[in-house]
């Protein structure tokens, strides 16, 4: 028996837009584009589908196999509406239309047709535009309908039919209708040419992943196993292969990277992945994660990996300005970008940011929406969290729909994401945001002002008398008002003659208040409308409190999730605030690292405590600073809950002790890069390095050897008493019965251990970690410690100067 043929897969509506699309790149294009899925499209829809009449036939089924040779190409869809009579006898057979030979269309998607009635293909689009001003329809809206057109036309033997583009008014609910009739012969040219055109694509895509299949079923782990590294890679794979979600805990050093996308890689080869992504909060982490796609290809493995960037890096031009008049690359980029992505593809199987930067210079094409592009044809995409899960800037062409997909999430440093899901569903809007957005609009956009002022009003007489931060239950006076602007901002920005100096601060608020909005049809008891008033302006925040709902529904599209960090004590909390799922698999791999390398103590009589700060406190710090970098000569990071801290124990330092370096607020990429170089200068002294534990060195950064023999943790890092952490202390009091674990103690903890983790990040290193709080002495706060950590020894300013000099007199392990 012979062996199936490999189908390719695209909807009619992917190949339309992909093919033909065309022009300049403007501002304001993303906004256009995902109106539907965001507003009433789905609504309209149905509204018309239902007055079409016995005879209208919504949502139907479309589909056509080509021949292409080595594989099958099927292109399917949905037409929103075809108008037909039915009967009881089916027509002649499609297969003899000149042409088309190689084509196969599914018979039974399709009824009989009468071939005495007119046959009518409906498309209908929603809109914020002003109809009246639209004389012919959009070139791949009507694109679109006519392949649909020819699929029915073809598979129920007819000759002829009326293409409709029907357009909504999504606020006014005005139609309006442009039709066109066609002959088979015609729609038959389109397609058969949008076919033709797809070919090198479709060829690309089968033989392509012929040789990556290849590739894998050769591909070796490129190391020797580190100890548990195994049994930490079957888990994975196991988990893949159950559908799994799984949480990892694995200490440094246990090569968390390779040890998850080396077994997603093995499980693409068996048929099991489509594609992998490689989420994570930190720019450091991507770097890793890109180095080992490069080492596996470097070993032979033939996929395609993209890593992502924001736009602000991207950028090429002087100004992020995506519009043609102030980018070159803006102008005529849909013209040549499918080209532009075809050679890349054909070049390399990297792309790095740089790749792609140069590759955009050298073929005049925006290199931030080329690397969109390219994630489409890449197998591996490493990113940021908010590429899945933020609502408002995720990959819509993988998750806008609610349908899985064979997707790996490989969800790194996944202590983050709890606080980052909190931050991506919190919306907010702003008084102060109106009057900005609103400065600039000509007094001539009268309506515009008006709605804009009226929404002002509202606010400051829903919260008149009310000072400083509350919450409320209910905006009654506030949501009619706010979607009335947004129906007047719809029609206004999607006109491109109402431009003005400023009009970006009006798109801005555009953004923010539809977010605002979708985020309030869905509010539930895992939210709370926070106010704040301060001086004439007010925020309103529809603040998340348990992201946990929220981001199960993005894990659920994926086939398999594997959440991994150093630091996921105590599990319950991240369980609880990542997912929904009651009993996920879960891993605590050991550290292949030897303990005597490193040398931890907790040193007693200094406290952060607040009311506690006294100057005595504060010369208790320094001496135990002092005593740390004089036990032996090196670089050491000292991690402070805040700036005010830092401040004072300096003081009290001798500088010439040793030399001093702090992190700063606001500190640039360049600045991070000076920082981190400080730790390679030969000196004559230690180097104290003062940073923010939870900051931009707290994590994802590696030094080496003798580039870091020390981390001192000054405190317990909790976060500051605010109206907000008390809401959230509040929640989980409520609900788990641990408000302060909640809200202060387990992420003041979660930064410890990762500040912790920046030393000894090889089997070779050696160093000393110092804990420098009461607090760390005690049981409740030591059970929280990973199981690596029951060897602390406690100390005293007294002692721990023996204790340490005795550690480095120690042969290395």
């Amino acid at each position: 028996m012979s062996e199936e043929k490999t189908q390719i897969k695209i909807s009619v509506r992917r190949l339309v837009e992909f093919l033909l699309r065309s022009g300049d790149i403007t501002e304001g294009m993303e906004v256009r584009d995902s109106l539907e899925s965001m507003q009433a499209g789905s609504r309209i829809h149905k509204k018309i589908q239902k007055s079409g009449g016995v005879s209208y036939h919504a949502e139907v089924p479309l589909s056509v196999k080509v021949d292409m040779g080595d594989y099958d190409l099927v292109i399917q869809g949905r037409a929103d509406g075809i108008i037909y009579d039915e009967k009881s006898q089916s027509n002649k057979s499609p297969d003899t239309y000149e042409g088309i030979e190689k084509y196969t269309f599914e018979k039974g998607f399709f009824p009989h047709v009468k071939l005495t009635k007119k046959v009518e293909i409906d498309e209908i689009k929603g809109t914020y535009q002003e109809l009246r001003f639209k004389k012919k329809p959009e070139k791949l809206h009507l694109a679109q309908a006519k392949c649909y057109g020819f699929i029915f036309l073809c598979a129920n033997g007819l000759d002829k039919a009326d293409i409709t583009i029907t357009y909504c008014n999504l606020e006014t609910e005005v139609i309006k209708k442009f039709t066109e009739s066609f002959t088979r012969e015609e729609l038959t040219a389109l397609f058969t040419g949008l076919v033709e055109a797809y070919r090198r694509w479709s060829d690309f895509t089968y033989y392509f992943t012929k040789k990556k299949i290849n590739s894998i079923q050769q591909l070796k782990f490129p190391y020797p196993y580190r100890k548990g590294q195994f049994d930490l890679m079957a888990a994975v794979y196991r988990s893949i292969v159950s559908r799994g979600l799984l949480f990892l805990m694995a200490p440094t050093g246990t090569g968390k990277t390779l040890s998850t996308i080396y077994p997603a890689v093995m499980s693409m080869g068996q048929g099991l992945t489509d594609r992998i992504f490689y989420l994570t909060a930190k720019t450091m982490t991507a770097r890793n994660a890109l180095n080992a796609f490069e080492l596996f290809a470097e070993k032979g493995y033939r996929g395609k990996t993209v890593a992502l960037t924001a736009k602000e890096k991207m950028c090429l031009n002087e100004t992020v300005e995506c519009n043609p008049d102030s980018c070159p690359y803006a102008i005529g980029h849909f013209d040549r970008v499918n080209d532009a992505m075809y050679e890349l593809l054909q070049e390399t199987d990297i792309f790095s940011r740089e790749v792609i930067r140069v590759h955009g210079k050298k073929r005049e094409v925006c290199p931030y929406l080329l690397e969109y592009d390219l994630c489409e044809w890449c197998d591996n995409i490493i990113g940021d969290f908010n590429y899945v899960f933020d609502p408002k800037a995720y990959l819509k062409r993988f998750f806008a729909s609610e349908n899985k997909g064979n997707y790996v999430f490989l969800i790194d440093e996944a202590h983050n994401l709890p606080e980052r899901g909190r931050r991506m569903f919190t919306a907010s809007i702003s008084t102060g945001e109106i009057a900005a957005a609103k400065k600039p609009l000509p007094k001539a956009f009268t309506k515009l002002r008006s709605r804009l002022t009226s929404v002002q009003r509202a606010i400051r007489d829903s919260f008149e008398g009310r000072k400083s931060d509350f919450t409320v239950t209910e905006l009654n006076l506030i949501m009619p008002k706010l979607l009335r602007l947004k129906n007047a901002m719809d029609e206004f920005l999607d006109d491109e003659k109402n431009r003005y100096d400023g009009v970006e601060t009006l798109r801005e608020l555009y953004f923010d208040m539809s977010f605002f909005l979708e985020v309030f049809e869905e509010l539930d008891d895992d939210y709370v409308i926070k106010v704040h008033t301060e001086k004439k302006y007010t925020d309103i925040t529809l603040l998340c409190i348990d992201p946990s709902k929220r981001l199960q529904k993005k894990l659920s599209m994926a086939r398999s999730s594997v959440l991994f960090s150093a630091t996921l004590l105590p599990f319950h909390y991240y369980r609880n605030l990542s997912c929904t799922v009651e009993k996920p698999y879960a891993i605590y791999a050991e550290s292949s690292f030897d303990t005597s390398n490193r040398l931890i103590v907790a040193g007693s009589g200094v406290t952060s405590v607040y009311r506690q700060r006294t100057d005595q406190m504060f010369i208790n710090y320094a001496s135990y600073l002092k005593k740390v970098v004089e036990a032996r000569q090196g670089n050491y990071m000292a991690f402070a809950p805040s700036y005010a801290i830092i401040d004072q124990i300096k003081e009290r330092m001798d500088l010439n002790d040793c030399d001093i370096i702090c992190q700063t607020p606001d500190m640039t990429e360049s600045d991070r890069d000076d920082f981190l170089t400080e730790f390679r200068q030969e000196r004559e002294k230690s180097l104290l390095a003062f940073c923010i534990a939870g900051g931009i060195f707290g994590e994802g950064i590696d030094l080496t050897g003798e580039s870091l023999i020390g981390v001192i943790i000054i405190g317990v890092p909790l976060p500051q008493v605010s109206f907000e952490q008390k809401i959230l202390s509040d929640y989980f009091d409520r609900k788990y019965g641990e408000g302060f674990n909640y809200a202060y103690l387990y992420p003041a903890l979660n930064k410890v251990l990762q500040s912790a983790g920046r030393l000894i990040r090889t089997e070779t290193d050696r160093g000393v970690i110092v804990l420098l709080d009461d607090r760390y002495l005690r049981s409740d706060y030591r059970s929280l410690f990973p199981k690596e950590w029951d060897d602390i020894r406690d100390v005293t300013t007294d002692t721990i100067e023996t204790e340490l000099k005795n550690f480095w007199r120690r042969e290395p392990s």
